[in-house]
């Protein structure tokens, strides 16, 4: 029989981060404000933060994060955060529209059932649109949309076949649900040992849902589609060639107007020619300032990749585009890219140390000449637990950085 009860401590000495943390600060929208959290050990799978927020100008917030770690049924984290605004300190009128309880609740939930099959899962509820902004901007800045789905899926020695069940659960954004979309996906293989053609394909079944914002208003189809690639590459002299042609097949329940069983076919061409020189340095080795380098090895591939859409049989004017398969239409187009990259060695593996891709793109039919658009493209890895990357483009007419 319990007879007393007395509180207890609980620090992971293989957690650095500290217990308990507090971040005061001052902004011109929450004033003076305080943010507390304590981290909390349930146990060896059970962890989370509990947290206890002050802002001047909107009052009391308080939030609850829970991690469950290496489980039966995978690693699952649920976070809950909810204030009360008070907009007092600045003379503030509440909007008649707007709560003032305000929150969100959110859930990931991440199973390996086997070696090949897999189950993720993510539910993002929020009061209004502008609560991430609000309270939560790095979240914000990331993805200010998140989307809602359970995603199934199992691999096989050379293709994946998953299903996507994909709804809306905030009114306020405007979303495109698939509800369901079973994909089969092919890696490229050889057609046969004696055969130098290499195939790829991709089949779905989409049903899919446009919803417009604070709207019941949205347009729907059922898209069964599918992509057959077939290419054949080849070494010449220091080249390598590959050219390919590919056509896809599509299904529409209805279009636009209404139109019902309707069919689509798009034909493709291209193909890429690229090379590689590289070179080794095997004197290179750092393990200071945080890099991790043992030994270097530079390959520059430049490259140039054609593509050709023919027009296809059933115009992109008439169909929702629910997506880029929808919006497809003819095109003419071809793209030179020089590509940089340094290799070295971790833990007896090659590893890209960083990668850097200048590409520029050239369209035969609205004749955009080549070096008006560059676009940059750099992946670094300077070590085992650290990863940059950055995405550009520079406008040469002008000029700007986007």
């Amino acid at each position: 029989m319990p007879i007393l009860y007395l509180p207890i401590f609980v620090q992971d000495l293989r957690d650095r981060r500290h217990g308990v943390s507090f971040q005061p600060g001052q902004s011109k929208e929450w004033g003076m404000y305080l943010l507390t959290a304590y981290r909390y050990y349930l146990s060896e799978e059970v962890r989370g933060l509990l947290r206890v927020d002050y802002r001047e100008n909107k009052g009391f917030a308080y939030g609850l994060d829970l991690e469950k770690f290496a489980g039966d049924y995978g690693n699952a984290h649920m976070q809950y955060y909810f204030i009360k605004e008070s907009l007092h300190g600045r003379g503030e009128v509440q909007p008649f529209f707007k709560d003032p309880e305000r929150y969100k609740l959110e859930y990931r939930h991440k199973w390996d059932i086997d070696k090949a099959t897999q189950f993720i899962t993510e539910i993002h509820d929020f009061s209004d649109e502008n609560f991430l902004r609000d309270y939560f901007y790095r979240q914000f800045e990331i993805d200010p949309a998140p989307r809602s789905y359970l995603l199934l899926s199992h691999n096989y020695p050379n293709a994946t076949l998953s299903l996507l069940l994909q709804k809306r659960f905030n009114q306020f954004f405007t979303e495109t649900e698939k509800i369901p979309e079973l994909k089969l996906e092919t890696g490229k293989f050889k057609l046969t040992d004696f055969s130098p053609f290499y195939y790829q394909n991709s089949t779905s079944i989409t049903g899919f849902t446009s919803r417009t914002k604070y709207t019941d208003a949205d347009e729907d189809t059922v898209r069964a589609d599918t992509f057959n690639q077939l290419s054949y590459p080849l070494n010449v002299a220091f080249f390598n060639i590959e050219p390919l042609a590919g056509f896809r097949s599509s299904y529409y329940s209805k279009d636009k107007n209404g139109d019902q069983n309707l069919f689509r076919g798009i034909f493709s061409s291209g193909g890429s020619i690229s090379t590689k020189f590289f070179k080794t340095f095997e004197d290179v080795h750092r393990n200071t300032y945080g890099l991790e380098i043992d030994k270097l090895r530079h390959i520059i591939t430049p490259s140039l990749n054609y593509s050709y859409v023919h027009e296809p049989t059933l115009p992109s004017e008439r169909l929702t585009a629910f997506d880029s398969i929808d919006s497809q239409a003819r095109s003419n187009s071809m793209a030179l890219s020089l590509e940089n990259t340094l290799q070295t060695k971790r833990k007896d593996e090659t590893v890209d140390f960083l990668r850097f891709i200048a590409s520029t793109p050239y369209d035969f039919m609205k004749n955009k000449g080549y070096g008006k658009i560059l676009k940059l493209d750099l992946e670094m890895k300077p070590n085992s637990w650290l990863e940059y990357d950055s995405d550009a483009e520079f406008d040469r007419q002008r000029p700007a950085f986007r």
